[in-house]
């Protein structure tokens, strides 16, 4: 198969692929929308400048290979006014004129202000893990016999016993970063089963609708009364609801607490910057569709793929709401688990936690890696980095190293107060083709560094 036909074949598969979740993501494909209202009435509208409650996002692919979101033909719209000011064409018009073809058409009616945060809400819903009856199984699980089962709290609670705890990252749960990753390996099963802990818990909690700080304070009311030590194991924004809970709300009443803290955005993340916010969908999308291609889990891929769409909807519905708002600013702020993360001067919650000086302080240990990708499938990467181009690009997310999700100089940015100690860097890789946000867990190196950080 040439290779244009087999770019070709990926994008159709990419369009099926958002043609089969475009119900369960409150969007329609072209095919099927049906629009509220004619194309007369809507026309009408338009020249008495009445909202028009419908939109829709493109899926195009650059010649860089690079896919991205046009909403609401913003990025042709963009594209004319630089065509007519003798610019370079870009955007879905230089689709149109053959520089950027389509790869899915999806449209959707605006959210109503009153349903914003509910399509928020439903999508932490998608992602979490599911109870008998497909409801989220939120909270503390205990692993025990090769299941995970409910728990109201820890049930090792005297001084004498320890606690390790598995804290999941934004668009996860505890099934996919402690079974489906952790326990992959012989090696971390091996951990998990050996007699170093009395009891081995996960807590899976939404990401997007709730902040860091408020899954912190219900993981607090779960550890109500436990003396015990408490080992924590955290993925991604889990290192900020392990810090809110360790620091912000004590932890455990008396025993010592040690944090391992995986690509953990502790100064926040530029991905959730809102001055980048379309710029990080594509990339996440981009992230998505590499991961479906490498033949990885569903529930690693899907929702990068899914989240964009989502989130997409939800920005362009308070940018009508609220029109008066710049996007970035009110789609942030409308969505706390992505605001409570954002590496920007002004995200309150990180400014509070980052210059609080506890008295007892954790030992915190970090695992980080820098990215730099060299299969075919994750060429995209070096438009989204700005330290990799010649010149600084409209799609730059993050001015330097990363690991795909989160800046690596953040992952050990814990005190705004540089006399107090950064944590100990336990296992890192500063430059790998291979390690990065979402293989920690499958690296020996990973499982290596928690087991001697852990050890009695």
């Amino acid at each position: 198969m040439n290779p244009t036909s087999e770019s070709q074949r990926r994008d159709e598969e990419l369009a099926a692929y958002f043609g089969g979740e475009a119900q369960e993501l409150g969007v329609r494909t072209a095919a099927e929308f049906v629009p509220p209202m004619s194309t007369a009435e809507r026309r009408r509208r338009r020249r008495r400048d009445d909202d028009d409650r419908t939109s829709a996002l493109a899926l195009v692919r650059g010649d860089d290979g690079v896919l991205r979101w046009d909403v609401g033909g913003a990025r042709r719209t963009v594209a004319r006014r630089r065509r007519r000011a003798g610019g370079k064409r870009a955007g879905l018009w230089s689709w149109l004129t053959g520089e950027e073809k389509p790869v899915a058409e999806l449209h959707f009616e605006l959210l109503p202000p009153n349903e914003i945060v509910a399509a928020i809400g439903k999508l932490d819903r998608k992602f979490a893990t599911k109870d008998l009856a497909g409801e989220p199984a939120f909270g503390l699980r205990r692993w025990r016999d090769g299941k995970l089962v409910p728990v109201a709290s820890p049930s090792a609670t005297a001084k004498t016993k320890r606690i390790l705890l598995f804290v999941h990252g934004t668009f996860s749960n505890c099934d996919h970063m402690f079974r489906e990753e952790f326990l992959s390996s012989q090696q971390g099963r091996d951990f998990v089963a050996s007699n170093a802990f009395d009891e081995v818990l996960t807590f899976d909690h939404p990401t997007l609708a709730v902040s860091p700080l408020l899954n912190a304070f219900e993981l607090a009311q779960r550890f109500r009364g436990v003396e015990a030590e408490v080992c924590v194991v955290a993925h991604s924004r889990g290192g900020l609801v392990t810090r809110w809970w360790l620091e912000g709300f004590g932890g455990t009443d008396a025993g010592p607490r040690k944090a391992v803290l995986v690509g953990s955005p502790l100064a926040g993340t530029s991905l959730a910057s809102p001055a980048r916010i379309r710029e990080s969908m594509d990339l996440l999308t981009n992230v998505g569709n590499a991961l479906k291609l490498a033949g990885a889990a569903a529930t690693s891929f899907a929702p990068f793929l899914a989240a964009p769409v989502v989130l997409l909807r939800v920005f362009t519905s308070i940018t009508s709401a609220l029109s008066k708002l710049p996007i970035a600013d009110a789609g942030v702020a409308m969505v706390p688990g992505l605001s409570g993360q954002s590496r920007v001067g002004n995200n309150g919650e990180l400014v509070r936690l980052r210059a609080a000086r506890p008295v007892n302080l954790p030992t915190y240990f970090v695992v980080r890696s820098n990215y730099e990708p060299e299969d075919a499938n994750w060429r995209f990467w070096r438009w989204f980095r700005k330290d990799k181009l010649v010149d600084a690009a409209a799609d730059t997310v993050f001015p330097g190293r990363n690991d795909l999700v989160v800046d690596t100089d953040s992952m050990d940015d814990v005190f705004s107060d540089a006399t107090l100690p950064r944590p100990t860097v336990i296992q890192e890789w500063t430059s790998s083709p291979t390690v990065h946000h979402i293989n920690y867990f499958r690296q020996r190196e990973t499982i290596d560094a928690i087991a001697r950080a852990l050890a009695k």
